[in-house]
């Protein structure tokens, strides 16, 4: 019986000396299969091996543990640690830094390197120092999700130029940025979270949407 005991107080001190000391959530609205999640739990496995043992990420898909603008919210409470959605979009909005909606609006940036030079200038690191200091929110990295792409329903038929889209139901993240770049683009833009999207248009409530090509499949 001795022994046993024993064994069982090595067994719970060994556990408690392999459990992690801090657990960090980490959510996206993003699919499983999606570039974003491989690259979430990626960086989970780094941290775990880096910090040996001591740092756990879990990561949450598919909006399990809230949308793009309520994870964002989350992190601010403190709710939460870590969010994947933090689009410049929803920065302007509520960090009441509308500065950084340029960042999202259409053919800002030539090309892929062009688009790293600048998010990853001391102009936009100064930036997001603000952001910091005004929401708690600190920007870690920044990454490429793909072009976005126009995708409609089959009634509304070819699209060439913005008069083509009078009156389509188009939808948009429901902060100020993208709901003006859908006015702009001459749509009817329709705020709506990223998990709504496909029943909506099955529905009709909506017309259309835009995303990465890899967001398309996935979703």
């Amino acid at each position: 019986m001795r022994k046993l005991l024993l064994v069982l107080a090595l067994m719970i001190t060994l556990t408690t000396l392999a459990a992690p000391k801090y657990v960090l959530r980490f959510n996206t609205v993003a699919a499983p299969t999606q570039p974003q999640v491989l690259a979430m739990q990626k960086f989970a496995e780094i941290v775990e091996e880096l910090s040996g043992g001591a740092i756990k990420v879990e990561v949450y898909h598919s909006g399990q543990l809230g949308d793009q603008k309520t994870a964002l919210l989350a992190v601010m409470r403190g709710d939460l640690e870590m969010a994947g959605d933090g689009a410049p979009s929803w920065f302007a909005d509520l960090g009441a830094m509308p500065e950084f909606g340029v960042f999202e609006a259409a053919y800002v940036f030539k090309d892929l390197d062009h688009m790293y030079r600048v998010m990853t200038s001391k102009m936009v690191q100064d930036m997001f120092d603000k952001l910091a200091q005004k929401t708690g929110l600190r920007v870690l990295d920044v990454w490429y999700l793909g072009t976005r792409q126009l995708n409609l329903v089959e009634k509304v038929g070819p699209v060439r130029r913005p008069e083509d889209l009078k009156g389509v139901k188009l939808r948009m993240p429901n902060n100020k940025t993208f709901l003006d770049m859908g006015r702009a683009l001459g749509a009817t833009p329709t705020p709506m979270a990223f998990g709504e999207v496909y029943m909506a248009l099955k529905t009709g409530t909506i017309d259309g949407q835009d995303n990465p090509l890899p967001t398309n499949l996935a979703a």
